[in-house]
């Protein structure tokens, strides 16, 4: 029977300002680890590399904690930001890979999560996989194929990307998307002020 080859890499979206939170959301510690290599402990079924997607700025303080073989950083030649010039970052540096995205700052997402995901990527022929709906995705705890995001780079690099939001990226893919099971309902939440984490600290727990 005719298999298909997967070729897939995990990437950990660290890229954001952390404005609110007054620290790098990624270098915060629970459970005696960085937010960013729990983040990645949860893609190790994966049995692939996993990189960590920076800006400039973050570098060289993310040297100091995670191999720098392992940091991509941001291309900021991109005339787009937020999470998608950290995702079309990885793609440049990693064009023939299809890419498992998961953003730093969600610590109550589980393994399964990931797992279903990439069941569904393993089994049937979509540009990206995530949960929610087409008007309320989760963008960042997702599966994006290389043709898909080189279809996006062309598109942001030849001007005619209109808008820059993940959400609208996913609008133009053939795009998996999947109800939120009502166990998994938490998993998706973000952390953005201590505020937010405190309201979590009662439901964070290990993989």
């Amino acid at each position: 029977m005719f298999q298909i080859e997967h070729n897939i890499i995990g990437v950990v979206l660290c890229g954001g300002k952390s404005s609110r939170m007054g620290s790098d959301k990624g270098l915060m510690i629970t459970h005696e680890t960085y937010w960013a290599k729990e983040a990645a402990a949860k893609m190790n079924f994966l049995n692939c590399e996993i990189y960590f997607s920076v800006n400039e700025i973050q570098l060289e303080q993310y040297a100091v904690a995670i191999a720098k073989d392992n940091l991509i950083t941001d291309n900021e030649a991109l005339q787009t930001g937020g999470p998608l010039k950290g995702l079309l970052s990885a793609h440049e540096r990693f064009s023939s890979a299809d890419i498992l995205l998961l953003a730093c700052d969600m610590p109550l997402i589980k393994t399964a999560v990931l797992e279903f995901l990439h069941h569904q990527y393993l089994q049937t022929e979509y540009d990206a996989y995530v949960f929610g709906e087409p008007e309320c995705a989760e963008p960042l705890a997702g599966i994006y194929k290389n043709s898909a995001l080189a279809h996006i780079h062309e598109l942001l690099l030849t001007g005619r990307l209109q808008r820059f939001s993940m959400q609208h990226v996913l609008s133009l893919l053939h795009t998996k998307y999947n109800s939120i099971p009502e166990q998994w309902k938490d998993a998706f939440l973000n952390v953005n002020s201590i505020e937010e984490l405190k309201r979590l600290e009662s439901k964070l727990n290990p993989l």
